[in-house]
C-alpha cells in the first residue's frame, strides 16, 4: 500500500482533487469504504504524476483523506433582484471563470436565488450574470389622461392665444381688440371630451405650422439634426410626444426614444456609426430607462421594439390628426368671428383684410401639415426603426465578480437591477438656425442695404435668434437724420426687423425710457416710408407695455411681437 508523503504538496493535491471531483461529481471519498479503494489508488497516481511524493505504508486512507480535506469543497450563492427589491424569479444564471470558461449554469428559484454546491476547491472567485428573465416586461408607471372640461378649455385658450398672437400687429389701432376677440371666440366653442395629453402634441404642431409659414429661403436656413432635415426633425419631436400619449406604454416608448436620441446627439453619430463599445453603453442605458418605468425582461422588450413600432406609430398618427382637426376647427371659428363680428369694430378695411390674410396664411400652413402627415410618418417610422435595429447588436450583459463560500461561511452574491430616468427633453441646439452673412451693399429688395454694424451691443444672441443674421451686419435705411440713416437688425419677407431683448422694461435708465423708445420708433417709421416694421420683444410683459405706449401715442407702422428666447 502507498500513501502521500507528508508534507502534502498543495499543487499536486489540487490537481488530483480536480480529477477526483470530475469523476465523483464533487462527492467526497469515504475513507472506510472498500468501494472507494480504486478511487483512492487513482488519486495517488494522479498526485504522484503532478509532482507529489508517495511512500509505502500499511494504509493510505489517512493521507488521502488529509490531502483531500486540505482543499475542501466550496459553494456559490446567487441572488437577483428588481429595482424595487422583489426577486427576479426563474431567470437563468451563468457562472464563468476569469478566463471566460463556463463553470455552472441553471435557473433561479422563486425567490430569485440559486445555491450551487460541489464547486472545485481551488475556485475562490468567479464572474456571473443573469439572463432570460421569463417575466414579460410590464410598465408600472402609467400616465393619466382622463378627459376633464376645465383643462381642455385651457388647451383652447392656448391655441387661440397663439392664433390671435400672430395677428397682434393687425390691431395697431386698438390692440385691446385681440383680447376681446379671444374671449368672444372662446364663448362660441363647446367643450368636448378631449384627452389632456393633446396639449403637448398641439405645442409641437405649432412649431411645424410656423415652419410651414416661412418662405423657402428661411426654411433652408435651419440646421440639419442627426442627418435629418429640420422639417423631419420637427415631425420626429411631435411623433415622440404623440407616442408618449399611448395608454400604459406611452411613457416607456417616449422615454426610450428620448434617451436614444440624446445619446446619438451627444455622440454626434447615427446608431449604425457607433463603435461596439458605444452600442453596448447605449444598450445598457436603455435597459436602465426601462427598469425605471417597469420590470420584466427589458432586453426582450428592446428586441421586439422594431416589430411593434409600426402599430404604435399608427396610434400616434391618429392622435396627431385629432390635434390638427382641433386647430383647424378653431381657425374656422376665428374666420367666422372675423367675418361676422370683427368687422363691426375694425374701422379700416385694410386692417380687416390684413387679419383675413394672416388667418389664411395659418390655415394654409395647417393644410400643409395635413398633407405632409403620412409622408412624415413613414420617414419617422423608417428612421427610428433603423436606429433601434442597428443598436440590437449592442445587446450586452456585463458579468459581475463574485466569491465562493465554504461551509459555515456563506456570502451571497447579489445583483440588483439598475434604473435611470430618461432625459427631461430632447437637445436644445436643433432649434437654432444657420446664421447668414449677407453681402454688404445688397438690398435684398428692401428700402436700404446691408452694412457693417458700427458696434456689437447687448442682446447679440437674441438678435441672431430673431433675424438669422450673424452680428456685425445690420440693415441700413436712408433717412433724414444727422447720420443720414436708420439701422435695423434685419430685413426679411418684405419687413424691417428689430430685436428687443428687454426682460424688464421700462427700467430707470435714459436709454430705455419711454420717450427714448418712442423717439427711436418714430425715426424708424419715417425712414421705412410704409415698409412694415416688426419689433420682436423677448419678454411678454414688455411687449404688452410697448403696444400700450404705441397706442396711447397713436404711433402706427410697427408690429410688436412677443418672441421668447429658447
Amino acid at each position: 500500500m502507498k500513501r502521500a508523503k507528508l508534507p502534502i504538496n498543495a499543487r499536486a493535491a489540487r490537481i488530483a482533487n480536480e480529477k477526483l471531483m470530475a469523476k465523483t461529481g464533487g462527492k467526497a471519498l469515504n475513507p472506510g469504504s472498500s468501494a472507494d479503494a480504486p478511487l483512492r489508488e487513482q488519486w495517488l497516481k494522479d498526485y504522484a504524476a503532478a509532482g507529489g511524493k508517495v511512500e509505502e505504508a500499511n494504509t493510505s486512507t489517512n493521507s488521502v483523506k488529509s490531502a483531500i480535506q486540505s482543499c475542501p469543497l466550496r459553494h456559490i450563492d446567487l441572488q437577483y433582484r428588481h429595482v424595487d427589491g422583489t426577486p427576479v424569479a426563474g431567470a437563468q444564471y451563468v457562472v464563468l471563470s476569469h478566463t471566460g470558461k463556463r463553470l455552472h449554469q441553471g435557473t433561479l428559484d422563486a425567490n430569485g436565488k440559486a445555491h450551487i454546491t460541489g464547486v472545485q476547491s481551488h475556485v475562490t472567485s468567479f464572474q456571473f450574470y443573469f439572463h432570460k428573465d421569463p417575466a414579460t416586461y410590464t410598465p408600472l408607471k402609467k400616465p393619466s389622461a382622463q378627459p376633464q372640461a376645465e383643462p381642455v378649455r385651457g388647451i383652447f385658450d392656448e391655441i387661440l392665444d397663439w392664433i390671435w398672437g400672430t395677428l397682434q400687429g393687425d390691431f395697431n389701432k386698438d390692440p385691446s381688440l385681440s383680447q376681446i376677440a379671444v374671449n368672444t371666440v372662446l364663448g362660441l366653442i363647446p367643450v368636448v371630451d378631449q384627452a389632456l395629453d393633446l396639449r403637448d402634441i398641439i405645442a409641437g404642431l405649432k412649431d411645424i405650422i410656423e415652419y410651414y409659414m416661412e418662405d423657402s429661403k428661411h426654411q433652408d436656413a435651419h440646421e440639419d439634426v442627426l442627418g435629418l432635415d429640420y422639417e423631419l426633425w420637427l415631425w420626429l419631436n411631435v411623433f415622440i410626444i404623440a407616442l408618449g400619449c399611448i395608454p400604459e406604454l406611452g411613457s416607456v416608448i417616449k422615454g426610450v426614444l428620448k434617451a436614444l436620441i440624446v445619446f446619438l446627439t451627444d455622440a454626434g453619430k447615427k446608431a449604425g456609426d457607433l463603435s461596439p463599445e458605444q452600442l453596448q453603453k447605449l444598450w445598457g442605458m436603455l435597459v436602465k430607462v426601462l427598469n425605471h418605468f417597469g420590470k420584466g425582461n427589458a432586453h426582450q422588450w428592446l428586441k421586439e421594439f422594431p416589430s411593434k413600432f409600426e402599430g404604435w406609430m399608427a396610434t400616434a398618427t391618429s392622435k396627431i390628426k385629432a390635434c390638427l382637426d382641433t386647430i383647424q376647427e378653431l381657425i374656422q371659428k376665428a374666420e367666422e368671428y372675423t367675418n361676422k363680428q370683427l368687422v363691426k369694430w375694425v374701422l379700416e378695411e385694410k386692417q380687416l383684410n390684413d387679419v383675413k390674410k394672416s388667418l389664411q396664411t395659418i390655415k394654409t400652413a395647417v393644410q400643409k401639415a395635413y398633407s405632409r402627415l403620412d409622408a412624415m410618418k413613414q420617414q419617422v417610422n423608417k428612421w427610428i426603426r433603423e436606429q433601434v435595429e442597428k443598436m440590437l447588436p449592442g445587446k450586452h450583459i456585463s458579468p459581475q465578480s463574485g466569491a465562493t463560500s465554504t461551509a459555515g461561511h456563506s456570502s451571497p452574491n447579489v445583483r440588483d437591477q439598475k434604473a435611470t430616468p430618461p432625459p427631461d427633453k430632447l437637445p436644445e441646439h436643433p432649434h437654432q438656425k444657420k446664421l447668414r452673412t449677407p453681402k454688404h451693399g445688397d438690398s435684398d429688395g428692401g428700402p436700404g442695404q446691408w452694412a457693417k454694424s458700427p458696434k456689437r451691443g447687448k442682446g447679440v444672441a437674441y438678435q441672431e435668434q430673431v433675424t438669422g443674421i450673424e452680428r456685425g451686419t445690420e440693415y441700413s435705411v436712408p433717412a433724414n437724420t444727422k447720420s443720414g440713416k436708420v439701422l435695423f437688425d434685419g430685413y426679411k419677407d418684405g419687413k424691417l426687423i428689430d430685436a428687443k431683448d428687454w426682460n424688464k422694461w421700462p427700467i430707470p435708465d435714459k436709454d430705455f425710457s419711454t420717450q427714448s423708445v418712442l423717439s427711436d420708433a418714430r425715426k424708424q417709421v419715417q425712414a421705412a416710408k410704409g415698409v412694415p416694421i416688426e419689433w420682436h420683444v423677448s419678454d411678454k410683459g414688455s411687449a404688452d407695455l410697448v403696444r400700450s405706449i404705441f397706442k396711447e401715442s397713436n404711433l402706427k407702422g410697427i408690429k410688436v411681437i412677443h418672441t421668447p428666447k429658447p
